[in-house]
């Protein structure tokens, strides 16, 4: 949305914002560990590997005084750069993996922590449709539809915020609570918001084909009988 009014204030008012939403896994299972599991998941651009140094450095210290007992995984090729670092708590390197699908469905919620960045983070809808609550800072949340209605997505734009959520999900999961449920609920509005918006898409686009076909020169009108 944010790109959408780029593009408006330039004179074009006719800028709709189109998103994406996975089909839920398959695979879902509430066979988890008992232990609440998260992950951090990306490719080793400067943005990654800017949220992940300040998760590390600020939000998981954060989180272990507090004494949240969690553990973390971080998958893909943002793992490189880590490789000797040695940080306290349960954290794992897990690099490549051949099931990415499988791995995050060992997880309950997804770290989002970027600083900036353009465009929707296409694994936090991944992550929605394994059946993960999502963590995440404003600009790890961008562009996600309908944001402020969904329940297994928590904006953490401070330390705090960060500590909030994750003893939040520490207690639900003890209390039993159906976090997949709530992430699957949330992917079903995104899609229901997407459907909207191709429908006005679809009645913008005719609208100007109508236009298109009344502005031709009389000789190529086209016989609309």
């Amino acid at each position: 949305d944010g790109d959408a009014a780029v593009f408006r204030s330039y004179g074009h008012p006719n800028v709709l914002s189109l998103s994406y939403a996975p089909e839920p896994s398959h695979k879902i299972s509430n066979n988890k560990s008992a232990k609440l599991r998260g992950c951090f998941l990306g490719t080793g651009n400067s943005f990654n590997i800017s949220a992940l140094e300040y998760y590390l450095r600020s939000i998981h210290p954060a989180l272990l005084s507090a004494g949240i007992d969690y553990e973390l995984v971080v998958i893909g090729v943002i793992c490189v750069p880590f490789e000797n670092v040695q940080i306290e708590g349960s954290i794992k390197f897990l690099g490549r993996v051949a099931d990415l699908e499988q791995e995050l469905l060992r997880c309950d919620f997804l770290v989002n922590s970027l600083a900036s960045g353009t465009g929707l983070p296409i694994k936090v809808l991944d992550a929605l449709a394994c059946g993960l609550y999502v963590l995440a800072t404003d600009a790890g949340s961008r562009g996600l539809p309908m944001r402020n209605n969904l329940s297994a997505v928590r904006i953490c734009n401070e330390i705090q915020d960060w500590v909030d959520a994750v003893q939040t999900l520490v207690q639900k999961k003890r209390n039993g609570v159906d976090l997949i449920a709530d992430a699957l609920r949330d992917l079903a509005i995104i899609q229901k918001d997407i459907d909207v918006s191709k429908q006005n898409l679809y009645k913008m686009l005719m609208t100007r084909l109508s236009r298109a076909r009344i502005e031709l020169p009389l000789g190529n009108c086209v016989d609309r009988a």
